[in-house]
């Protein structure tokens, strides 16, 4: 499991700021009080020199500015006494009254430069929630600590704007609905605490999660029945640390979300009150602050727990605020506090819905739903002897394609080009565009993408290198000693190879950082090898294949898939085009491209910030329709779609069956180069595992060349000129197939029974099984890959002109040339 570290330190109290800066002013007073003894001194001086008269005038005019000054002093002095006085007054009016606690004796932290008339905070603190992991009929789990900052502001000088919903009756903590802030109405002051993100990038505020039963202001669990006693719940210690959000000067609220661990949270309908101010609320006076049972440590820090941690089953919601009636007016839901019959909440498409599972290729890393096998574990009298792992980079800042880092800086270019100018004028759902900044790169990895990496190496050697290096102590970790034959005799260094595009070398360093358990992502080079294989020109490069076959960067060939993919998705997303030009002005002519590019966003930006604001823009059946057109686009120009889809992965399986034999390749016939494959220091058999790091597309093609026909489309081609994803969906699934991070094993098993017992149930293998009558079984694979290279047609399809033939009209249905439309006629 995930977890998310964040480090709080703690500030100095009150006195101790006031301390320093008392030291600070008696330096800066000595130092003035040298230069005026210095200055005194060098005047006696000089009216040694000078006439009595002129002497006399001087010392006149010296002790005039000496009386002015100290006017001014005193006046100082006077006016601080006062405003300190005042402040300590309102502090202890504040402070909740606890003898034993010495620490509320004294002045608080306050924001140095505070104004009576500055919409910024009074104080930034924080306070204790207590967050449930699961919430189940007739009983709920233990809770844990949650941390969180906390700013109070005056009353007068609040700085948020609404409107604001309130979900609890009579209970005075609202939600923001702009940014899911949560703000709590005291007779002491607004309390704001920032929004939380869970781990999918989806937003919620902290309101919403009281009023749900996931998080509580009590250990008790209790939700609250009357006004809040803030006073026993803030307390004025600042959290700090690199991941906790600060208060932003310029707008004087919280920038930046509390970013956790937690799974997506099941929130049921419930009733809003919308106000537009926050003093429209009126307070029941009469409802006292004995609403709760605990008030333990409430004046005194504790260490903040380092992590988040949830069990949460991931499950996103989508909760509209309003709707477009027929004649194309906006519906606000009702204000009253009780629900009524046109309350209305879209219904989840299924039982459980994350919108990552339908991000395509973009989506985050999870195990596959096993592509039909039923029982895919290794049976118990068998053991992994040799893995080749085909492996795709971790999460990256958007590629310079046309169809996705073009597209989504053409679209946030837009943007800002009207917002500067002061052309954009958008409302509700769009009113963030009025100050979006577009902060995404391109093509680097990003620091999720080399956890990613980092993880699923270090799950490697769980898994299978422990038992791949004969392991008998059950060492946890890999040591350079393991690498020997069983005989004692050394062994060659692990071998990793990977291209020279840096997200993909990248992160096959953080993998080896992984399995060789070195969190210092660079310095565990010496235990292994590493190929760097130029990529980009047209050189062979079996995972950068589509460099070497000329056919598929033309025009007619590289862009069936894309082209394809714009039918769908102009199909698809009319009702959101219509949805979102209502919020935008009319010149801003907002297209299906743009609406794309806005759904491409939300992946990228959840990838490098951990959330965005256009991943709540959009419907379930619109997620599943994105996820629907990339694995269209891919069908289209890496796999069966595609005349050269089988023979940009047949130099990699032709690799693979090279390793399986113990052979060498010393002649070319596809995208493998044969100088590298034919030198035992680029292409070194015999090893325990291969891993090749490359892209999602490389994979696919690899999937086509071995002829997987699960993943083959209905007759001839992906359907694409359709209004919707089909359903139930098409065994083609990127989101299934290439997510960031996927993985695609090739294992080698070593029997000790001709005719091993499937196993159909998971367990753990704590060691590995004795075989010594081990029978390989590689023949049955090499005699079903027989046809792969003829299947292929690799000159053929990478260098006969048959575009200009135009044999090429549309998706071909098993990605070769004899599946073109000419050759089916």
């Amino acid at each position: 499991m995930h977890t998310f570290k964040s480090e709080y330190i703690r500030t100095p109290t009150g006195d101790d700021i006031e301390r320093k800066d008392l030291e600070l002013r008696n330096v800066r007073s000595s130092d003035e009080q040298n230069r005026t003894v210095l200055d005194t001194q060098e005047e006696k001086h000089h009216l040694g020199l000078r006439p009595w008269w002129k002497q006399t005038r001087n010392m006149g005019f010296v002790m005039l500015l000496i009386f002015l000054v100290s006017i001014s002093i005193i006046g100082y002095i006077g006016y601080h006494i006062l405003n300190t006085s005042n402040t300590l007054a309102v502090q202890k009016q504040d402070d909740f009254n606890d003898g034993n606690d010495q620490s509320e004796q004294l002045p608080q932290l306050r924001l140095s430069s505070y104004d009576e008339e500055s919409d910024g905070p009074e104080i930034v603190g924080h306070m204790r929630l207590y967050f449930r992991e699961s919430i189940r009929t007739g009983g709920r789990s233990s809770s844990h600590r949650l941390y969180v900052p906390v700013a109070r502001y005056n009353r007068r000088h609040f700085p948020l704007e609404g409107p604001f919903i309130n979900l609890m009756p009579r209970i005075p903590i609202f939600s923001n609905r702009r940014d899911k802030q949560t703000i709590i109405n005291t007779k002491h002051g607004l309390y704001v605490l920032p929004s939380l993100i869970n781990r999918y990038g989806k937003r919620f505020s902290i309101a919403e999660l009281i009023a749900s039963g996931y998080i509580s202001l009590t250990s008790s669990g209790r939700r609250p029945n009357g006004n809040i006693d803030m006073v026993t719940l803030f307390q004025t210690n600042s959290l700090k640390g690199p991941e906790i959000p600060k208060i932003d000067p310029s707008t004087n609220r919280f920038m930046g979300d509390i970013r956790t661990n937690y799974g997506s949270f099941s929130i049921p309908r419930q009733s809003e009150t919308v106000i537009e101010h926050i003093s429209d609320y009126k307070e029941d006076d009469d409802n006292d602050s004995d609403d709760y049972e605990e008030k333990e440590e409430r004046n005194t820090y504790r260490e903040s727990p380092n992590r988040y941690k949830s069990r949460q089953k991931p499950r996103t919601h989508y909760r509209p605020t309003s709707k477009r009636s027929s004649n194309g007016s906006s519906v606000k839901y009702p204000t009253t506090t009780k629900p009524t019959e046109t309350t209305t909440k879209r219904p989840l498409s299924r039982k459980e819905f994350d919108i990552s599972r339908y991000w395509g290729n973009l989506s985050p890393y999870r195990p596959s739903n096993g592509f039909g096998v039923k029982y895919n574990e290794i049976p118990s009298d068998c053991t992994t002897s040799q893995v080749h792992i085909l492996h795709r980079h971790g999460q990256r800042f958007p590629s310079g394609t046309f169809d996705d880092g073009g597209n989504t800086q053409r679209f946030a270019d837009k943007v800002t080009n009207d917002s500067r100018y002061g052309k954009l004028r958008a409302t509700g759902s769009l009113a963030f565009l009025n100050k979006y900044e577009y902060k995404l790169g391109l093509n680097l990895l990003t620091a999720i993408g080399s956890t990613t990496a980092f993880t699923s190496g270090s799950n490697f050697w769980t898994r299978y290198g422990r038992f791949l290096y004969e392991n008998m102590s059950n060492s946890t970790q890999w040591n350079d000693s393991l690498n020997v034959f069983a005989d004692g005799s050394p062994r060659r260094k692990p071998f990793i190879r990977t291209t020279s595009q840096t997200r993909i070398y990248e992160s096959a360093r953080w993998w080896a950082s992984g399995f060789f358990n070195n969190p210092d992502g660079g310095s565990s080079n010496t235990s292994y090898d590493l190929l760097i294989i130029p990529e980009g020109g047209t050189e062979n490069n079996t995972l950068a294949s589509y460099d070497s076959c000329t056919n598929y960067n033309d025009p007619t060939i590289v862009f069936i898939g894309d082209t394809a993919q714009a039918v769908f998705y102009n199909n698809y997303l009319k009702d959101a085009v219509g949805r979102f030009s209502t919020h935008l002005n009319s010149d801003f002519n907002l297209t299906a491209m743009d609406v794309y590019a806005m759904q491409t966003i939300c992946p990228y930006e959840v990838a490098y910030f951990g959330s965005s604001d256009f991943c709540s823009l959009f419907t379930d059946q619109e997620w599943i329709d994105f996820g629907y057109s990339l694995s269209i686009q891919f069908y289209g120009d890496y796999s069966f779609g595609n005349p050269t889809g089988r023979a940009q992965g047949i130099g990699y399986v032709q690799e693979l069956l090279a390793r399986l034999q113990n052979r060498y390749i010393d002649i070319s016939e596809s995208s493998v180069n044969s100088t590298l494959d034919n030198n035992p220091t680029t292409f070194p058999l015999g090893q325990p595992f291969y891993l090749d790091y490359s892209h999602d597309d490389i994979i696919v093609s690899v999937l086509t060349a071995l002829g997987m026909e699960y993943f083959k489309g209905p007759s001839t081609d992906l359907p694409y000129d359709i209004p919707h994803a089909p359903n139930p969906p098409e065994n083609f699934d990127l989101s299934q197939m290439t997510p960031f991070g996927a993985r695609l094993f090739t294992e080698v098993l070593t029997c000790s029974s001709s005719n091993p017992k499937v196993k159909k149930t998971k367990s753990t293998v704590y060691s590995k099984p004795n075989i010594t009558d081990g029978k390989k079984f590689i023949q049955d694979f090499l005699v079903a890959t027989a046809k792969t290279n003829e299947e292929a047609q690799y000159a053929a399809a990478c260098f006969e002109d048959y575009a200009a033939k135009k044999l090429i009209t549309s998706q071909v249905s098993n990605g070769n040339l004899d599946s073109t439309d000419a050759a089916r006629k």
